[in-house]
């Protein structure tokens, strides 16, 4: 095909959002990518169907301009959410699911360069599911907008019989229930079977890893299954049995026990907003990035989204964290000291509704250890007998730091303006670093050391002190420092 021809082929006609006849020409095309986008169901599969664009699926120009507009309207609309996700040799504890059995027969695996987790339920009577609980508010999403369960898998046993409940994946969603079982025959080619309602079986050639996905379509209260992106079978309901979750393992313990390998596992539900709000939930010390330590699962780090931590500890924990986040706000709400520590950088940044970020500290005493930046003006609340200790390097970067409360701020290292301002409106600021830049004091008590005193410090005034230029530094003396308590005004 010349260079022109291939220009024009690529060139789609105006198109309105709202011409249904786009639809109706690409369901009647019967590509697998044109379904999934028909239907507003993002997948990872639509790169595999590429090949529809380029010929593989002989289509008029005309059906390729709409197949371009349809993948465009609809890569701009809703997004899918992934829900719940496993993923390689990674354990699914520290994924968001729960495990429920006997947690020594998974392990990782390295599967001929495939990277999976494996299950070895080898002998009759014991199980190992791992478990999500679906919220109310995804279940109203799923059902209304649809929703897609996927998983990549393998069954090495040969001759595995089909169990009462089974090796697979399913998920219940009120009264819906999926139950994807599978079989294998001598030569281990696995049948994937759909459990209940108007389900049904299909065999696959080839024991290595097969893509299986559930697309639910709340048009029709339909679901139709596809392996390795072609459907092969249509139109299936659901099963009833009430329950709220999402999981996949094996549940044959009353059966003969088998092995298998699943590189892949999740739920996928368009149009559901991404969680804003994270609360830490790991009963002691762990990793920021973990996505199981925090409800909803997932991880604080996008510049609209709040990191509480609550009342989940018992003692003094430290939340590790080794790579950049970024937050509008992180509350502390517990009596026992949580330590946020590591190489990692924590950013507050104002969110798109120009939300300014804050630190609020309602009880304990707390310490940032990981560096803090600033890249918008951020307050910082500390209410009485609490206490917040910055103990690395605080990054301003032009931006003002209010320090609001009764509650005492200390900064035990050093605290980088950067052309910023550090504004004391109540409580107390102490510690044994320094601060490069300004300082308004309207109502705090300082502890400061003998460079501070060159300030105005009379009446009701501000108290400032010059930028670095002028080659005058703030030091915050120790709780401990002769000038200790002294009030500015």
């Amino acid at each position: 095909m010349s260079d022109a021809k291939a220009d024009d082929r690529l060139s789609p006609p105006p198109l309105e959002q709202g011409d249904t006849r786009v639809i109706e020409n690409l369901l009647a095309a019967g590509s697998r990518a044109v379904v999934v986008a028909a239907r507003g169901i993002s997948a990872p599969l639509l790169p595999a169907r590429r090949e529809f664009f380029y010929g593989a699926i002989e289509m008029k120009k005309q059906e390729l301009w709409l197949a371009m507009a349809i993948l465009t309207l609809c890569a701009s609309g809703a997004q899918a959410q992934t829900v719940a996700s496993h993923s390689g040799f990674n354990d699914p504890t520290e994924e968001g699911f729960t495990a429920n059995g006997i947690e020594s027969l998974g392990s990782p695996i390295d599967d001929g360069g495939t990277l999976a987790w494996n299950l070895n339920t080898g002998t009759a009577g014991q199980e190992l599911l791992y478990e999500r609980p679906l919220t109310a508010e995804e279940i109203a999403f799923a059902k209304t907008n649809g929703y897609t369960l996927r998983a990549n898998l393998r069954i090495p046993t040969a001759g595995k019989l089909l169990g009462s409940d089974g090796m697979g994946f399913w998920a219940q969603l009120e009264d819906d229930w999926w139950l994807m079982r599978f079989s294998t025959d001598s030569s281990a080619n696995p049948t994937v079977h759909i459990h209940g309602g108007g389900g049904g079986n299909h065999q696959i050639l080839g024991s290595g890893y097969h893509n299986y996905e559930l697309v639910y379509d709340p048009a029709s209260s339909s679901a139709d299954l596809y392996v390795d992106n072609i459907e092969v079978l249509s139109d299936l309901t659901p099963a009833e049995n009430p329950g709220s979750i999402f999981r996949f393992g094996d549940g044959d313990g009353s059966f003969t026990g088998a092995e298998i390998n699943y590189a892949l596992v999740e739920m996928e539900i368009p149009g559901l907003p991404s969680a804003e709000v994270f609360t830490w939930n790991a009963g002691g010390s762990g990793d920021w990035t973990n996505i199981s330590n925090w409800l909803p699962n997932g991880t604080p780090d996008a510049k609209q989204e709040t990191a509480i931590l609550g009342d989940n500890i018992t003692s003094a924990e430290t939340v590790f964290i080794n790579e950049a986040a970024t937050v509008n706000r992180i509350e502390f709400n517990n009596s026992n000291p949580y330590v946020v520590a590591g190489f990692g950088t924590l950013t507050l940044e104002a969110d798109d509704e120009s939300t300014d970020p804050s630190i609020a500290v309602a009880q304990g005493a707390h310490q940032l250890q990981a560096r803090v930046e600033l890249a918008s003006d951020t307050v910082v609340d500390i209410a009485a007998d609490a206490s917040l200790d910055f103990i690395n390097r605080l990054s301003l970067n032009g931006n003002t730091l209010t320090k609001t409360g009764d509650g005492v701020l200390t900064v035990n290292n050093a605290l980088n303006s950067g052309d910023g301002l550090l504004i004391a409106l109540g409580g107390s600021i102490v510690g044994g670093g320094t601060v490069g830049g300004s300082v308004e004091n309207v109502s705090a008590i300082l502890s400061p050391g003998s460079s501070i005193s060159t300030a105005s410090s009379s009446g009701d005034v501000t108290a400032a002190v010059p930028e670095p230029t002028s080659c005058l530094l703030v030091v915050l003396a120790c709780l401990g420092c002769s000038a200790a308590g002294r009030r500015y005004r």
